[in-house]
């Protein structure tokens, strides 16, 4: 005669086990004998196995990474993650500090009457693109940082001594960089751990710079010298001639700082053999200068007071 078997699901006043887990009473009757066998089920209610001797279970995964920010030291290449939210002017200033920009759809280009937009031929129309994601610098390059990376000092070889800030200080923005300059040092930059960077083109430089906005600057479109003094060391905003310390000033909405004014900061792209280009403005710019779409033409072999470096992180 086969066995009959029937299941029930335990109860408080059966179970022998903590009621924590689910467990099944299996009784098996057959020539008048009946067999109960308990039958634990892996599954917690509240998630697998917990302490205590042997448990099993499915552990949970482990959150997300946030990668919102990479900070990579330059002596060692060695890469710390930071969660959106994080303050990159707290990094080690030895270090590089990236901004993570989600691809995606971006408004770019230059409003047909905003403080003479478009009479400036460089500058485009409106129109949206479309970039792939991307790690951005938070601020432009200081001078120890770009002697670390380049194993040169520009700045010492300008003309005009009152355009070079505080010459002693480290953690002033490089300047006096030329656009070949940079290229050549990015591209031969080989630190440990992979890191790569390179300078950014047009369209990646100011989808980071609007932040998402429209307006004609990173903090809308007041031009009186308080606003301008809280967000850009630029004309009037300051009693000190050539570049100060990055990261000091008002961040965008990105986290990312001195996107207007202090140095000038090349792209890659949308120049010519005889002129590159440089976004932003510097510490000498106007109002007109320190807008998001304008555009600022150089020779790419000459070391001017205005220019430096903000780059992109492409590895790891």
């Amino acid at each position: 005669m086969s066995p009959s078997i029937a299941v029930t699901t335990a109860t408080a006043s059966n179970d022998p086990v903590p009621m924590s887990r689910a467990s099944l009473l299996l009784r098996f009757s057959t020539a008048g004998t009946t067999v109960i066998a308990l039958v634990l089920l892996a599954a917690c209610f509240g998630g697998g196995g917990g302490g205590g001797g042997g448990g099993g279970g499915t552990p949970a995964p482990p959150p997300a990474t946030d990668d919102t920010w990479k900070e990579i030291a330059i002596a060692t290449g060695a890469m710390t993650l930071h969660a959106a939210g994080w303050d990159p002017a707290s990094a080690d200033p030895a270090n590089l500090v990236f901004r993570k920009v989600v691809g995606g759809s971006f408004a770019v280009g230059s409003p047909v009457g905003s403080l003479g937009n478009q009479t400036y031929p460089s500058e485009e129309a409106p129109r949206t693109v479309t970039l792939g994601t991307y790690w951005i610098a938070a601020g432009e390059l200081s001078r120890s940082q770009w002697r670390a990376i380049a194993g040169t000092s520009p700045w010492t070889a300008l003309s005009s001594t009152d355009s070079l800030g505080d010459a002693s200080a480290n953690l002033v923005a490089a300047n006096g960089i030329n656009l070949n300059a940079a290229t050549t040092a990015f591209a031969a930059w080989r630190p440990a751990g992979g890191a790569r960077i390179r300078l950014p083109t047009n369209d990646e430089w100011e989808a980071a710079a609007r932040a998402g906005a429209s307006g004609t600057y990173a903090w809308g479109e007041a031009t009186d010298l308080a606003t301008m003094r809280t967000w850009a060391v630029a004309s009037g905003t300051t009693t000190q001639r050539g570049p100060q310390q990055s990261l000091r000033r008002q961040a965008n909405a990105w986290g990312l700082y001195d996107i207007s004014g202090n140095v000038a900061e090349w792209v890659s792209d949308g120049g010519s053999a005889a002129e590159g280009i440089l976004r932003g403005g510097a510490w000498n710019g106007s109002a007109f200068e320190l807008r998001l779409a304008y555009r600022l033409h150089l020779d790419p072999v000459v070391n001017h007071a205005l220019a430096g470096v903000r780059p992109v992180l492409t590895a790891p």
